[in-house]
C-alpha cells in the first residue's frame, strides 16, 4: 500500500480502520469501545513514544489513529457520530481542513435520520452535497454556509469540538497525520 501511495496510484485511504489505531484509552471502560477497544500491536510502539501536550488530558483520550493518504483520498463533509472532539496532528505533507459549526448544519444538507433513504446506501452523518463540485441548483443553501479553513503542515495541530462538520483533503503526494478522538 505504501509503495502505491508514494507512486500516487493508491485507491484506498488508511483511515477509519481498526488496524490504524495506535493508542487506546487507559481510562474508564465506557471509552474502550468501537475502534478504541484495541490498538494495532505493530503501531502501539508509537504510543510509547508519544508525549501528550499539556492541554490534552490523557484521561480524555478515546483512541489515536494513524492516517496515511495522498491527493486521491479525501474525507467528504461529515460529522463524527460519537460526539467526540478531535485533535488532528499533521506529521508529513499538507492537508486542507474545512470546519463548520453545528449551527451551519441546515445549509450543509445532512440527510435526516428519520426519512427513508432515496439511495440504496446513504450515511446520515455525511453531507449529500459535494464541496468539490457543488450542485447549486440542488443545494442552494450551501453557498451561504460559513466555515473555517486551515492548511495543516507538519507539526500543526487542529482541534475541533464535538459535532463540528469537517471536510479533509490531502494536498501532497504522501500525507501522514495522527487523529485523536477525545471525550470532552
Amino acid at each position: 500500500y505504501v509503495s502505491a501511495l508514494l507512486a500516487g496510484t493508491a485507491s484506498a485511504y488508511v483511515f477509519n480502520v481498526e488496524s490504524s489505531v495506535f493508542c487506546t484509552s487507559a481510562g474508564p471502560p465506557e471509552l474502550q469501545v468501537g475502534r478504541g477497544r484495541v490498538a494495532n500491536p505493530g503501531l502501539a510502539r508509537l504510543a510509547q513514544r508519544l508525549e501528550f501536550p499539556a492541554w490534552l488530558r490523557p484521561e480524555s483520550l478515546i483512541y489515536g489513529m494513524l492516517i496515511l493518504g495522498g491527493p486521491a483520498q479525501q474525507s467528504p463533509l461529515h460529522y463524527d457520530l460519537g460526539g467526540e472532539a478531535k485533535a488532528l496532528v499533521q506529521l508529513h505533507g499538507r492537508k486542507r481542513v474545512l470546519l463548520f459549526a453545528p449551527s451551519e448544519a441546515e445549509k450543509l444538507y445532512f440527510p435526516s435520520w428519520f426519512e427513508e433513504a432515496p439511495a440504496p446506501y446513504r450515511v446520515p452523518h455525511a453531507s449529500e452535497a459535494s464541496l468539490d463540485a457543488p450542485d447549486r441548483a440542488r443545494f442552494p443553501l450551501l453557498a451561504g454556509a460559513r466555515g473555517l479553513a486551515a492548511v495543516l503542515e507538519p507539526g500543526d495541530v487542529l482541534y475541533w469540538p464535538p459535532f463540528w462538520a469537517h471536510h479533509v483533503r490531502n494536498l501532497d503526494p504522501f500525507t501522514a497525520a495522527a487523529s485523536f478522538s477525545l471525550e470532552e
